[in-house]
């Protein structure tokens, strides 16, 4: 079977869809990844077939300026919305050469290649990031509750459905009239959660399933520097800081990351942090802070004793998987669902929200973390769990089902 999949994003993004692809490769499909020029690379590491969709644009980079302009999350969250819906404008034309050929074509959760799919008559399934969107058949208790659901279906409808009609009146196709629902595939809608962290609704349509988290490794030729393993074998204890990339014409970025040096000093541990490429040279890193780039998660996590971060999906699935605890510090664009749902699970402190975060909050939410017992169990058990499950396996089983 062939299949394409246009994968619009940042780098985590397009590594979710890159691990799929990759599993279903070895079961015997023929698949093509479509994304941005500069992603070509990393996809042909791992020998699946790269088009180049849309503008070569960095969206991480483009993330962090919204967000240093923005005031507000809603701000931040309209205008991240806008750049992808800039971008999936641009991309049109090249998503429907790479799906033109495609028996089958995932859209990913960003909803890229929605309607392309239509336009080219091409089966597709879909992959859902936010299980908020999928539509639940419960009608709300009282006249209270049915304005707050209309309020709310007017608002998702407004950010995640206008920008998607406005691309097929350009196509000449019909507007989606059925909100969000409209979007989803009626023939299998891929939630690519651990069931552990986001529990399947029971009030969701047959083609809501969750299948696991989409994990994979760095190609076999990646090792670690011998400054990084001698720096974790040296110290203790040592955690990690993955709070998204920062970049040098950002104040935002240097104050954070002065915060951050401060709350490592007060809480008495050494760290590696992710991100700071372009930041470190205009700070004064000390000597228990090893900056370091492109380290994978996977062999990273586990080898410290927890992990700072800012509650993305990404990151925090690559945490769960590990077994370690987090401690989760928001940025302006990220929503808490992760962070609260981790504190519910007893593998985090409260999350710290952006504008509360100062060195000695973040210091006291570190020794809280490290020094609880019961937060180490349950992350333990919780990263043995996720490992088990297999969610690029059971996607592939389904994925084939569908399409028998």
């Amino acid at each position: 079977m062939k299949i394409a999949i246009p994968a619009i994003g940042t780098k985590s993004d397009v590594f979710s869809y890159l691990a799929l692809a990759v599993g279903l490769q070895r079961a015997g499909h023929m698949v093509m990844i479509g994304s941005h020029p500069h992603m070509a690379a990393m996809v042909q590491s791992y020998g699946i077939p790269f088009t180049p969709i849309g503008p070569d644009v960095d969206l991480a980079r483009e993330i962090n300026r919204v967000r240093e302009r923005a005031r507000s999350w809603l701000g931040a969250y309209l205008g991240v919305s806008r750049r992808l819906t800039a971008a999936m404008l641009q991309a049109s034309p090249d998503i429907q050469n790479l799906c033109r050929d495609a028996h089958l074509v995932i859209v990913p959760h960003t909803f890229v290649g929605r309607a392309e799919v239509d336009l080219l008559s091409k089966a597709f399934i879909t992959v859902t990031a936010q299980p908020t969107l999928i539509p639940t058949p419960l009608s709300p208790r009282n006249e209270m509750e049915s304005l707050v659901d209309r309020l709310g279906t007017a608002i998702i409808n407004r950010l995640v459905v206008e920008p998607h009609n406005r691309l097929r009146r350009r196509l000449n196709l019909p507007p989606l009239d059925n909100g969000v629902e409209s979007l989803l595939s009626t023939r299998l809608n891929l939630v690519p959660f651990s069931p552990v962290m986001t529990p399947p609704d029971p009030h969701w349509s047959p083609q809501n399933r969750v299948v696991g988290y989409w994990f994979m490794t760095e190609p076999e030729e990646w090792q670690p520097s011998a400054e990084l393993q001698v720096f974790l074998l040296a110290h203790e204890p040592v955690i990690a800081i993955s709070l998204g990339p920062f970049f040098r014409n950002s104040r935002r970025s240097l104050r954070i990351a002065r915060r951050v040096i401060e709350a490592v000093k007060r809480a008495g541990v050494y760290a590696v942090v992710q991100g700071w490429e372009d930041i470190q040279r205009h700070l004064e890193i000390p000597p228990n802070i090893l900056p370091v780039s492109g380290v994978p998660n996977h062999w990273l996590l586990p080898r410290v004793k927890l992990v700072l971060h800012n509650g993305g999906f990404g990151i925090t699935a690559a945490a769960a998987r590990s077994g370690v605890p987090s401690v989760v510090a928001l940025n302006r664009t990220e929503t808490p669902i992760w962070a609260e749902r981790l504190a519910e699970l007893g593998v985090a402190p409260g999350y710290i929200p952006a504008n509360h975060c100062k060195p000695g909050v973040l210091a006291d939410a570190i020794r809280v973390a490290l020094c609880s017992v019961e937060m180490q169990k349950r992350a333990a058990e919780l990263g043995e769990q996720v490992r088990l499950e297999g969610g690029v396996r059971k996607a592939v089983w389904l994925i084939e089902d569908v399409m028998s």
